[in-house]
């Protein structure tokens, strides 16, 4: 799963002047793919399908995602609320047992990473095992973050039911989704602190990358400039 809902507020001056200054953040190019394109193929190595999260800008979003092989939307309204919203979103969309978190902003994650986890998951299978596992790079925590649906699948939404249908879909109601970004309301958890109150593993790896995020004009024309290639 993807959460690429929000309103990338720290990352708008990157395009001020530029023709890409009304593009939202996950559609941002980085060497000649956007951001939320690299996170897709990474996480395609490992998984059967991939969920994008909607919510600010949804229909721009959509139709770019639109034709990926594999790839799946789900639409979040409540997107001001945060990235947890948007987990909880497309939570509903999930068909496997376990599903990963990888924010839109990562493109360099490795799939090795995801590979890492699965492994970790599968040797941990028992009634009381972990229902999360984050990768450790050199003591912090990054993503992909391998989540059990068993987590959310009793009453495990703190807010109430988040809607997952998308833009132009009946069931979905009423939101701004091409106004412009209005007073962000505070989120009802973060997805680390919903998940500490369950059983978590922390699994060490040798990848950096799973730290670093483009959330900042700044961390963007670097990664530009030095034309990284996963």
């Amino acid at each position: 799963m993807i959460p690429a809902a929000g309103l990338a507020t720290r990352m708008r001056p990157a395009a001020a002047g530029s023709a890409a200054a009304d593009c939202p953040k996950p559609l941002l190019d980085l060497n000649g793919k956007p951001l939320v394109r690299h996170v897709i193929d990474a996480a395609l190595t490992v998984c059967g399908r991939c969920i994008v999260v909607t919510g600010y800008r949804a229909t721009e979003m959509e139709r770019a995602l639109q034709g990926i092989p594999g790839v799946v939307t789900a639409y979040n309204r409540d997107y001001r609320r945060g990235m947890f919203s948007s987990i909880l979103a497309g939570a509903q969309l999930v068909e496997s047992s376990w599903f990963f978190v990888a924010p839109a902003d990562m493109p360099f994650l490795p799939p090795e990473v995801f590979r890492v986890l699965l492994a970790a998951a599968a040797g941990s299978a028992r009634r009381d095992g972990p229902l999360s596992f984050f990768p450790s790079y050199r003591g912090r925590t990054g993503h992909p973050v391998l989540i059990s649906r068993e987590l959310l699948s009793d009453g495990g939404d703190p807010a109430g039911p988040r809607d997952a249908a998308g833009p132009g879909d009946p069931r979905a109601a009423p939101g701004p989704v091409e106004t412009a970004p209005g007073p962000v309301e505070p989120a009802p958890a973060t997805m680390k602190a919903f998940v500490s109150r369950f059983p978590q593993e922390t699994v060490p790896v040798t990848f950096a990358e799973i730290l670093r995020d483009l959330d900042t004009p700044d961390a963007l024309r670097e990664a530009r400039d030095r034309r990284d290639d996963r």
